[in-house]
């Protein structure tokens, strides 16, 4: 028994040494993260320590020659880690972020390598939702928090650079904007940031929004995927009268399925 347990014991170590190793050598190891030598003030975050990737501060891998702050994720499944900073802001005015992300063996960035921008006050707690609420006979009285912001990803350079920008104004009461430059649910993955910024700027024109909602039962199709292609022709004619969003029903995939909303 006891030799067993010196074989099993063994190979444990020597597979916690192959995923230590796939990390590259400039990485800091996750007992050691927190110490990340990074410029900027830019820190390095998880969820939960069990789950931390590698960090490092690259001074000439960004894009053109620059700086980059890099995530980095072994073989095991579910890693998750985030550059952290603070920005102060004025409420009431416009800002734009910007930043420009490289990632490698990311099947789907705007999941695994999102940006996330929380609105806080003073005291570090979520704003008051300060906008007016269109829908005032469905809870009147009821106000929130404001929603964390998600830049979105718009052109991709030939050197693979994608920039991830988008201008906000900010709501009342906040101080400081918390932002955050992920790398999740991606193992074996890499992703660089660079020329992160987030600054004053002019408000934009206004516009007007068109919105299309789609009011259909799926009565046909025996499977979720048949019940979605039944909404394909509502959604071209709602393109067709130049609709900027389209609302579909909820729970639009189990209906006439005999299912529950649970299940």
């Amino acid at each position: 028994m006891r030799i067993a347990r010196t074989c099993v014991l063994g190979v444990l170590a020597l597979v916690a040494l192959a995923a230590a190793r796939f990390i590259d050598a400039r990485f800091v190891a996750a007992e050691t993260a927190a110490a990340v030598a990074s410029p900027d003030g830019w820190q390095p975050a998880t969820p939960r320590e069990e789950i931390r990737p590698g960090f490092a501060y690259e001074s000439k891998a960004g894009r053109e020659g620059r700086g980059a702050w890099v995530i980095q994720s072994d073989a095991r499944p579910g890693l998750h880690g985030y550059w952290l900073k603070t920005f102060p802001v004025t409420a009431g005015k416009h800002v734009r972020f910007q930043a420009y992300r490289k990632t490698t063996n990311v099947p789907l960035a705007r999941r695994s390598a999102p940006v996330r921008i929380s609105w806080v006050g003073e005291d570090g707690k979520p704003v008051a939702n300060d906008r007016e609420l269109s829908a005032t006979a469905y809870l009147p009285k009821m106000r929130g928090t404001v929603e964390t912001e998600h830049p979105t990803d718009h052109a991709t350079d030939a050197a693979g650079w994608t920039e991830v920008a988008d201008t906000y104004r900010v709501p009342a009461g906040a101080a400081n904007a918390i932002v955050e430059l992920h790398l999740q649910w991606a193992p074996s993955a890499k992703v660089a940031w660079s020329d992160v910024t987030l600054a004053e700027t002019a408000a934009p024109q206004p516009r007007k929004v068109r919105l299309a909602a789609v009011h259909f039962q799926p009565r046909e199709g025996k499977t979720s995927a048949d019940k979605c292609k039944l909404f394909a022709p509502l959604i071209a004619e709602a393109a067709r009268q130049n609709a900027d969003l389209v609302v579909l029903p909820e729970t639009l995939t189990i209906y006439g399925q005999g299912k529950d909303y649970a299940a």
